[in-house]
């Protein structure tokens, strides 16, 4: 059996917001992806996501976007202008965002590619960690610090993180938005994956672009404007 994993990779967001609810279509490929999606506990943002990039993959498409067809941002604010009311002022308005979604297999890592050491029994993740505590101390804002981990990282990260509970960077409702899941493809036939000897095996997390659906359907996006957040730095 020949599989196709995650085909959510590319993300288009330019439909925002995601629509409430994906019922309203025919009987289609798609109904046993998405009653498996929602008895994982799936929400509409992801299952809308999925369901959009498997009728892409239905017609053939690549996800690739054109260059010709990408114009420049418009209407954002200059850099000089953020600074109005102290140069930190604007760093309680940030939330910064690390991708922590993936496990190091490539390189014969068994855990989170975060947890692998870079000198003297320090970690990516404790560097992530160390920046932002840097951050608050010399700004004297509360610089938000946001993992989006996966089924995968997100046990073996709250377990380091325990070390930092007395900054109130170990609680999940504090530190981590959990990536969605999305069954795996089976190539042949196009519907999901069904591997009864180890269910987990069934699933993959939709990688980087899942960013956004993770955001809406968590509740983190409106928890963010709700205490005020206007800027997210994002990077692995």
């Amino acid at each position: 059996m020949s599989i196709r994993s995650s085909i959510c990779h590319f993300v288009w967001i330019q439909d925002l917001p995601w629509p409430k609810t994906v019922n309203d279509t025919p009987m289609s490929d798609f109904d046993a992806f998405e009653k498996k999606m929602r008895a994982a506990g799936m929400g509409d943002a992801p299952v809308s996501v999925f369901k959009r990039n498997f009728e892409a993959l239905q017609r053939n498409e690549n996800g690739m976007i054109p260059e010709q067809s990408i114009e420049p941002a418009s209407g954002l604010p200059k850099s000089e202008s953020l600074t109005s009311g102290g140069k930190h002022a604007k760093l309680s308005e940030v939330v910064v965002i690390k991708l922590n979604g993936g496990l190091g297999t490539g390189m014969g890592l068994r855990g989170p590619k975060s947890l692998l050491i870079v000198r003297d029994g320090v970690n990516f993740l404790d560097l992530m960690v160390r920046q932002t505590l840097s951050l608050r101390e010399k700004s004297g804002q509360k610089v938000r610090l946001l993992l989006m981990n996966s089924f995968s990282t997100s046990e073996d990260t709250l377990t380091h993180l325990q070390r930092y509970a007395a900054q109130s960077l170990a609680s999940a409702n504090e530190v981590e938005m959990m990536q969605n899941m999305v069954p795996k493809i089976d190539a042949a036939t196009m519907k999901p994956v069904d591997w009864p000897a180890d269910p987990e095996q069934e699933w993959c997390p939709p990688g980087h672009g899942d960013l956004y659906p993770a955001l809406v359907g968590s509740g983190w996006l409106d928890r963010l404007l709700n205490e005020g957040v206007k800027y997210a730095f994002v990077s692995n």
